[in-house]
């Protein structure tokens, strides 16, 4: 059986690193990518809740979902698009940071609403 290839799509990724607690908060996951480059040379990233049941895939999604969100909100443009993280995928960099690749699909408007 030959396997079927098919062509590559452009991913995203998000670097997630575990963030300890502190007297003040709990643990956390920190995810970063790269800003918008009319912003400068800069890292943008959201703070995702560390869940201690272990469910890492429900944490790697919603640091997807938080790059799709940001995504939407382009600098100096107040149209606002919506995405959607497809493909997504994730892999050990250490034992406290991960990345995570996948594509954000653009959806229309009407889809949602």
């Amino acid at each position: 059986m030959t396997p079927t290839i098919t062509a590559p799509k452009p991913a995203h990724c998000v670097k997630m690193t575990y963030c300890g607690p502190t007297n003040t908060r709990g643990s956390r996951w920190h995810a970063t990518w790269e800003g918008w480059p009319s912003d400068g040379p800069k890292r943008a990233g959201r703070y995702i809740a560390y869940d201690y049941a272990g469910n890492r895939d429900a944490q790697m999604m919603a640091a997807a979902l938080a790059f799709c969100q940001w995504l939407g909100k382009m600098p100096g443009d107040d149209a606002e698009r919506h995405y959607i993280p497809t493909g997504v995928t994730y892999g050990s960099l250490s034992p406290d940071s991960w990345v995570i690749l996948f594509h954000a699909e653009r959806i229309e408007d009407a889809d949602h609403a």
